[in-house]
Formats: C-alpha cells, structure tokens, sequence
C-alpha cells in the first residue's frame, strides 16, 4: 500500500518548523503504521542551494535533517542524546567524542573521527562563512585519533552540546567536492537524494540498515517512509484543504487556517514555538534606518498588540527574549520594560528631528529624497508574515513614508539577506538555540563577508560576544541577556511576538523536537 503525505514547511531566518515536543493524537482509537510508504511534502520554495553547512534558512535545515546527521541531538527534555557520536565529555577547554561504530555515508564510505573533525574544521574556518561558526569560540582546534575527536577551545565552550545538536556532518565526498552539495547529498542521514528537479520537486529514499539516528534510532520501524517527495507548493488554504480532502497528510497550519483545523478531532498535531514577530533595521550606511532616531521613530509608531494578533493569527503573547524555543539556554525576560508603547507624534517628532519632513503631498523627504522603506519578508512561510508586514507597512505610511513590501522565495530570502543585504526592515523571526548562535546575526562582518544581515554595531552587545564566556551557566547568562537588552534599547531589533505554530496531520504521525520534525520520527498510519 502506497499513501502520499504533504508536508507544508514554513520558516523564518531562523525558524519556523521550531519547537519541541513529541505532539499529540486527536483521533479516536489507534493507528497501524502503513509499510513502505510514499510520502510527498509540499515546500513553499524552491530551497536553492542544499549544502547544509552553508545556510541561515531553516527549510533548508530541515531538509539537511533528512539527509545528514549531527555528533549529538537533544531529546524531547533539552538532554543530549548520541547520534554519530556515542558518547562525549565535555571540559573547560578540551572536548572529546567517541564516534558511533559501523556508520556508513550514502555512497557506501565509512564516517570516520577524520572525516568529523574535518567538518569541524571547516565549520570553524571564519573564511568559510559557515553561520555555524559562532558555535565555537574564536581560536578554536580540532583534531583526530583513532575513533576520538578532540576540540580545544581557548575558553569554556559555551551551549556546545545544544550547538552540536544543529550541525549537520557531510561526508567525505562532499568535503572534497564542496560545489556538489548544491544540488546533491552527501551524508550518513536516513535519507538520500535521488533527484531534484529546479523549481519543482526533490525525491529522497530511505536508507536501510541506518542505525545511529537520535539516541540510535533506526528505519527498520514499520511504517517508516520508503520515499520522500518535496514539492513545491505555495498556497497555503490549498494545502489545509487538501489535509482535510485527506489527499495531503501533513501541513503547518497558520492564521484562520490553523483555527479551524484544531478544531477537528480526528487530526494529529504538534506544536512548534516560534519568534515569528522580529522587526529588525538594518542599519548600513546609507540606509535610513541607519539613524536610531528613524528606528526608534518607525518603533514607537507602532500599535504592538495590534502586530501580534495580525501576525500570529490572534494566537500569540509577547515574547521574553530573542529565544523562543524551549527549553530555554537562558531564562530571564529582556523584552518586558525594553520596548515602547505607541506613541505617534514623538514618533513624527523623532523624524522631524531626523531631518525627514513632510512635504505638501505629506511625503517625508530629506534635502529632496524621499523618504522610503523596503520591508523584506518570505512568502512561502506562514502567512502571518506578510500579513504582519502589510500592517507594519499601513502605519508607516501615515507617518508620511513610501512603504513597499518585498515577500520572496527562500532563495531570495537567502540572497537578500546573507549576501547584497538588499533591504531596509526585515520581518523574517529566529529560532536559534543559544545566544552564541544568535551572535552570528547580530555582530561581526557584514554581507556578504559575514552574516550580520543588518550591519548591527552595538559595543554593549559586541562586548557580550567577545567577553570570555563564564563556567557559571547562570552568570554567562546574564552577559548574554545584558547584551540583547542593549540590541533593544537602540532600537535595532524589536521582539513582539511568539507563537506556538500548530502542524497538523491526517494519517500520519511524527515528533518535534528542538527546531526540526525527527526523520525516523515519521509514520504513516491508517
């Protein structure tokens, strides 16, 4: 018997398939998993670019996820968990790792302790523009011997278990043909690429005899999907039609959509939790939003509240820090008190003072340019996105300024982002784990020599990522939260709303753990 699933993903910078948990069943008696099924996920995008080491997009991760494994992985409560590596110790300065035996990679190859501390290598190289990089303190060496991987780090690794938990291992083939990884896999995951056609699908197949999954996972459980196939499919009422029409098994349900599937008992879900209200200004030269007066200007016009029920359906609450996804690295609220209540005419004032003011057709201009505002957002995640940008974009006009709003591709997203920085305010989210893995946004070289998207310079925030992290979890903390309240107060990034983003499925079942949907996970029911 062959039954197809789809699967809808949607993302932000950094997370949209975020959250943890294992789900729950609506139905009304138990399910028989279904042998050797096909299943077919719809994408909202064509992801580009597959090299998994090399992305910020979160679709692209999750499709990593189905093809490539990491050292370690986190269970349903935070813990670690083996995976190509069957047990570690971690030190102040010297980490080691003994890798699982008898793993194999997709074309046959042995992963060995040389090959992971390779990737390791690479992963640390700040030439390479890994967006891993961040994960490991600056000066950091790896090495090999035998079955055992060591890393030396000047300082205390900080969050590194968490950290490895997210990055994906190639194999040797792709570590020598790095440019092959664009459109091919080359990994020990339970799955292989088999075929991909631009613009409109991807096929995976299970691999058999894969044994070293999540806390030794396997594809030897019966209904584990034989084939996996992505297609790219954009609409997204389409998609929780055709879940109900029981021709779609799997999508994210979103804004009314997401409502009104909740509501049908026989529906499995899972929920993710996402940040998926982050206003960020990028603040290069020559950009308006440059000025923190425009920044704080553009914040304190905004109705807050009115952006979290537009941008997450009427389902979401107010942040507590740039970390969404629990459980938490560093509790601690750094939104409450750091963020502005509306204020229209301090905010006309503010850019009055900016030197942008309205003409006779109400248009903002500054020595004879008008003022203007280009808002980047992904089209092909959740629909709170663009519906938030809209109305981000509605309040700014009335204060006199030509909006546009820009809604693209995850290719896009990932160009415009990471490498010509082509924007003036992004509504895109985060669902990093750790602030160190936040730090690589928010700090450092910009596109497209780095990945501080928006050319953020903050001291206070600079002095968090270059201190030297503390052995005590609590007080390294409180560096790193003393450092997202400064990104706050300039007005240089603003966290409104969280949202626990429901997945739904119809005939199939899976986990959610840390920012992913678990690969050996999946199961198809009847």
């Amino acid at each position: 018997m062959k039954r197809a699933l789809t699967i809808t993903l949607c993302l932000g910078l950094g997370a949209v398939l975020t959250g943890c948990g294992t789900g729950s069943s609506r139905s009304d008696g138990p399910k028989e998993p279904v042998a050797d099924a096909t299943i077919a996920y719809a994408i909202g995008s064509d992801p580009g670019n597959l090299d998994p080491q090399l992305t910020s997009v979160d679709l692209n991760r999750d499709l990593g996820r189905l093809a490539y494994d990491s050292l370690v992985y986190r269970d349903e409560n935070g813990d670690p968990v083996s995976g190509l590596a069957s047990s570690w110790k971690v030190g102040a300065r010297t980490s080691t790792f003994q890798i699982t035996p008898g793993v194999t990679c997709s074309d046959g190859s042995k992963f060995t302790a040389d090959v992971a501390a390779q990737n390791l290598k690479f992963i640390i190289d700040p030439k390479n523009g890994s967006p891993y990089a961040s994960s490991f303190p600056s000066g950091s060496t790896v090495s090999a011997s035998g079955s055992t991987v060591t890393l030396t780090t000047p300082s205390v690794p900080a969050f590194l278990l968490v950290n490895l938990a997210d990055i994906p291992m190639v194999c040797e083939k792709g570590l020598k043909k790095r440019k092959g990884l664009a459109s091919a896999t080359a990994g020990t995951g339970p799955y292989v690429l088999t075929d991909a056609k631009t613009g409109s699908s991807l096929t995976y197949q299970r691999r058999d005899g894969y044994t070293w999954g999540p806390g030794g996972a396997t594809t030897a459980e019966k209904g584990q999907p034989k084939t996996l196939e992505l297609r790219i499919v954009a609409d997204k009422t389409t998609a929780a039609n055709l879940l109900v029409a029981g021709e779609v098994n799997i999508t994210i349900a979103s804004g009314p959509d997401g409502g009104r599937l909740l509501k049908m008992p026989n529906l499995f879900h899972a929920k993710q939790q996402v940040l998926q209200g982050l206003i960020a200004y990028n603040e290069a030269s020559g950009r308006p939003t440059r000025d923190q007066r425009v920044r704080e200007a553009l914040t304190r016009s905004l109705d807050l509240g009115a952006a979290l029920k537009i941008t997450t359906g009427g389902h979401g609450e107010v942040p507590t820090s740039l970390l969404a996804v629990e459980p938490k690295v560093c509790p601690g609220n750094t939104v409450a008190g750091n963020l502005p209540t509306q204020d229209v005419a301090a905010a006309k004032s503010l850019l009055d003072q900016a030197g942008w003011v309205p003409g006779s057709d109400g248009v903002r201009t500054r020595n004879g340019r008008p003022l203007t505002l280009d808002i980047l957002t992904p089209n092909f995640a959740s629909s709170g996105y663009t519906d938030g940008a809209a109305f981000l974009a509605s309040q700014w006009r009335e204060l006199g300024i030509k909006v546009t709003v820009s809604a693209v591709t995850a290719a896009q997203l990932n160009d415009r982002m990471f490498r010509t920085a082509d924007f003036d305010v992004s509504l895109v989210g985060t669902g990093e784990r750790t602030p160190n893995q936040n730090s690589q946004y928010f700090s450092g070289e910009a596109p497209p020599k780095g990945t501080n998207f928006a050319s953020f310079r903050n001291p206070a925030y600079d002095k968090a990522v270059n201190s030297e992290p503390l052995a005590d979890p609590e007080a390294d903390c409180a560096r790193w939260n003393a450092g997202e309240v400064a990104l706050l107060k300039e007005f240089s990034l603003i966290p409104y709303a969280n949202l626990n983003v429901p997945v739904m499925g119809n005939g199939v079942e899976f986990k959610i753990v840390g920012n992913y949907i678990v690969p050996t996970s999946l199961r198809a029911v009847s």
